[in-house]
């Protein structure tokens, strides 16, 4: 029953997290920057290339971004699109260190769009700086998919393999067993350390990864974690799930009666002699 619960309570989380994602987005969407970038977007879509160049980072106004601006254009789904909306969204600042002229910093924003079409979907991903108050483009990239985002990197186990079924299985026993290492340590009598010992319970060494949607591992061979597992997903990113070996709570139950203190044996005294009945 324990694991039943502890699994409906990561697939509400999972849910909760799903529906909460683009309230999350909206956050932190820079403005009005990204509504310069999709002015931009709407100009490359219109074949407006050289209204996309001017506005592109001096650096980059080549005739081969012009080449590459035009690839793109022709790359985008054709139609009106359905639906728009900003689905990755970061900014950050640049430090420009220079020997002969005065250091400084310009601020960059990295902003995803995902355009929804009849038949297909377009990723957008569009970088923009901002140099002396003067915002430009820095990159455009473009890919096209058949599912949007939220549906690609939906946590599903359908078209699943058992390596998925079995790290997920992993991801909700390994912190049950931490914790029951954790209780019963707490409740063994123990000469000292006993609190230390608890919290070694619940850590984990050397992470394992699993992508949710690629199936990709990865490993981290110097790396703690609490619990021993944890399941993590960026709006409209892939879940990545994660395990380690639960060392402390192996450790902690092969010592734990090493650990508690030894009592003093008994010594063995004959029975009383009961006195004879005289006939």
């Amino acid at each position: 029953m324990k694991l039943i619960a502890f699994a409906l309570l990561v697939l509400a989380s999972f849910c909760t997290t799903s529906c909460s994602q683009q309230a999350l987005i909206d956050k932190v969407t820079p403005h009005p920057e990204s509504e310069y970038a999709q002015d931009v977007i709407a100009e490359l879509r219109a074949g407006q290339i050289d209204n996309v160049m001017a506005k592109l980072d001096p650096k980059r106004q080549t005739p081969e971004i012009a080449t590459k601006l035009r690839e793109i254009q022709a790359y985008f789904p054709s139609g009106k699109p359905k639906s728009i909306k900003v689905v990755g969204a970061h900014s950050g600042f640049h430090a420009i260190v220079s020997t002969t002229t005065k250091s400084s910093s310009d601020q960059r924003y990295g902003l995803v769009y995902e355009y929804e079409f009849e038949d297909s979907w377009a990723i957008v991903y569009v970088m923009l700086i901002k140099v002396d108050g003067k915002l430009m483009v820095d990159s455009i990239n473009l890919d096209r998919m058949t599912q949007s985002l939220e549906q690609s990197n939906a946590f599903t186990f359908q078209g699943k393999g058992a390596l998925h079924w079995i790290f997920a299985a992993l991801v909700c026993v390994i912190p049950l067993f931490c914790l029951y290492a954790f209780i019963t340590c707490l409740r063994t009598p123990m000469v000292k350390r006993k609190w230390l010992w608890a919290i070694f319970t619940l850590i984990g060494v050397v992470m394992v990864k699993l992508n949710w949607t690629t199936g990709d591992f990865d490993f981290h061979i110097v790396n703690f974690q609490l619990f021993s597992a944890s399941a993590f997903a960026a709006p409209y990113s892939p879940w990545i799930l994660a395990v380690s070996f639960p060392l402390g709570a192996v450790w902690f139950l092969i010592r734990r009666k090493s650990l508690m203190p030894q009592l003093a044996p008994v010594p063995l005294t004959a029975p009383p002699q009961l006195p004879k009945a005289e006939s």
